[in-house]
């Protein structure tokens, strides 16, 4: 304790440190979560002298809070804790905001089989945009922004959500009983309940979010989606960057295996999805193939041959400057893995296509391309 209230200097920054270590162990004798919270009335010297002491190196670690209070607007909460080398006696804690979001699954109209979607709201969420989606919605988010998702469960069965590709804490990572650490584990998403999950996106990128349970199942039914992740000054515009996400639709109860599939390949949940692309702009295409079991040749094709694109990242991760040539706009795609090309489009009306091809060249499925 004399070590680390030593490296801190300031009296007032010593003070809160030691309230804090004081609480952290009450909540530990009691075995209850610790929660810290102060009304938002600005930053108070502690916190300005401890963010003096410890520089901009300290990594996060989120800890868990009782949901009742997470939704409460006038709080402001330490939702991420800020340790720097505890060895070398540094030590101090933040407050920050969470983005607050709820992605709600949903059984079709119908109360069938037949579709499954999901509903998004909260922060930022045009109210008017509530209204079940399959495949589910675009969730755009930023880099360094901390979210929490409340993943809510209106299937009738039991279910649970991965969010693939991207870098969370284990436990929220959505492989029930498996991902998490000791006791504390991923739980399965039981019907009607919900499960909170929270996380900071570390980098930008193309990842998707899908069931992980009975994928054979509920992943053709509908429960998958685009994730996006863009730098804080970014400006996301669906008119110029365009998520081309793969899958199958429907269950086909004489299938012999997921191996063996028989229902329809869909782009963005349709057979023949029809696109409008606006002229003299560059676009970029975001490829996603979240099938239960299928590797695709996707292409942009016009009657004189594909078009022109260039590779940008791959799942996520910015490919280098040599791999970043101008080529035919034709990739293979295996299960979980993103693409990401620029299309740079002249002026002048054209049209072109989206096609979907197995390896061996089986037509699966088509979209159209109008460029104004």
């Amino acid at each position: 304790m004399a070590r680390l209230t030593d490296a801190i200097r300031s009296p007032s920054a010593r003070r809160a440190l030691v309230v804090f270590l004081g609480f952290a162990l009450l909540a530990e004798y009691a075995s209850k979560p610790l929660t810290l919270q102060i009304i938002p009335t600005g930053p108070s010297e502690a916190y300005a002298d401890m963010a003096k002491d410890l520089g901009d190196s300290p990594t996060a670690t989120i800890f868990e809070y009782p949901p009742s209070l997470l939704h409460d607007p006038t709080y402001m909460y330490y939702s991420t804790f800020h340790w720097q080398n505890l060895v070398n006696g540094y030590a101090g804690f933040f407050p920050q905001w969470y983005g607050r979001l709820t992605l709600a699954m949903e059984r079709g109209t119908a109360g069938t089989d037949r579709s499954f979607g999901f509903k998004l709201s909260g922060d930022g969420i045009d109210p008017a945009a509530d209204r079940m989606s399959t495949p589910g919605p675009t969730l755009v988010l930023r880099r360094d922004e901390p979210v929490e998702i409340t993943v809510v469960n209106h299937l009738g069965e039991r279910t649970a959500l991965h969010w693939h590709g991207m870098e969370l804490e284990s436990i929220y990572d959505g492989v029930h009983g498996w991902s998490g650490i000791d006791k504390r584990l991923a739980p399965m998403i039981e019907p009607d309940s919900s499960f909170i999950v929270r996380f900071t996106p570390p980098r930008t990128g193309t990842f998707m979010y899908h069931t992980h349970v009975h994928d054979e199942r509920q992943l053709p039914l509908g429960m998958y989606g685009p994730m996006i992740v863009i730098d804080p000054e970014q400006r996301f515009n669906p008119e110029t960057d365009h998520v081309l996400i793969l899958g199958r639709s429907g269950v086909d109860p004489s299938a012999p295996n997921v191996l063996l599939p028989t229902t329809p390949v869909v782009v963005n949940g349709e057979r023949a999805p029809e696109l409008v692309w606006t002229a003299g702009t560059r676009h970029r295409v975001r490829l996603i193939n979240i099938t239960p079991d299928d590797i695709f040749s996707v292409s942009l094709e016009t009657p004189q041959g594909p078009v022109a694109w260039t590779p940008i990242t791959k799942d996520g991760a910015p490919l280098p400057e040599g791999l970043r040539k101008q080529t035919p706009a034709r990739q293979t795609i295996a299960v979980g893995e993103t693409y990401d090309f620029a299309v740079d489009l002249p002026p002048g009306r054209r049209r072109f296509w989206i096609e979907v091809r197995s390896t061996a060249g089986k037509w699966e499925a088509q979209g159209v391309i109008n460029v104004r």
